[in-house]
Order: C-alpha cells, then structure tokens, then sequence
C-alpha cells in the first residue's frame, strides 16, 4: 500500500530523474536528510534498470522536487508511510518539550 506522505529514515539522495543508473552528479538535486517529512507527487514508479522503486516527492522543508528511492536494491529502507497521527504524535511531544522548557526559566 503506499501512502500519500513519508519521512527519511536514512539519508539518501533526490534526483531530478527516475533513472538512477543513467543518472550522474548533475541530476543530483540535494540530500534527504533523516526525519525529513516528503509529500508523494507521482509514483511509485520502478526503475527497471537498478530494480528500484521510487517516487516522486516535494520536501516539505524546503519545496524541493525530485526521485527518490523508497527502498533500495539490497533491502535498505529509505523512506517510510507518515500519517496524520504520526503528525499529531510530533507535534505534541515538540508542545510538551517547548513547556519544560519554560518551567525551566
């Protein structure tokens, strides 16, 4: 099942193409850091030549556009499904950390 959000769990590379092994430095558009939150925009699409899936994601931190793997070729987990209870479950432990640390002013 695929989700229409997800967030890094290892650091990995966005790419303005699907083809990962055509695809050189230049077709590099940044690295999705670890804990990043993605939102789908297409796919997910297999890239046939390196049996990978990918889709095609916009970060939220920064409005960046591009393929990135989902899982690689070896068992590797980059992405993973976030949901809104996930984004609930965020929120709320960054309101209870930012109210400790106002008791402690």
């Amino acid at each position: 099942r695929w989700y229409p959000s997800y967030i890094c769990k290892q650091s990995c590379v966005m790419q303005d193409t699907l083809n990962t092994v055509s695809a050189g430095p230049s077709n590099t558009v940044r690295r999705v850091e670890e804990g990043e939150l993605l939102e789908v925009l297409d796919g997910p699409q297999e890239d046939k030549e390196a049996s990978l899936l990918r889709i095609k994601a916009k970060a939220r931190k920064d409005q960046a556009v591009g393929w990135i793997t989902v899982k690689g070729n070896q068992g590797t987990v980059f992405l993973t499904q976030w949901s809104r209870k996930d984004e609930e479950q965020l929120k709320q432990k960054q309101r209870s950390l930012q109210e400790g640390l106002g008791k402690d002013a």
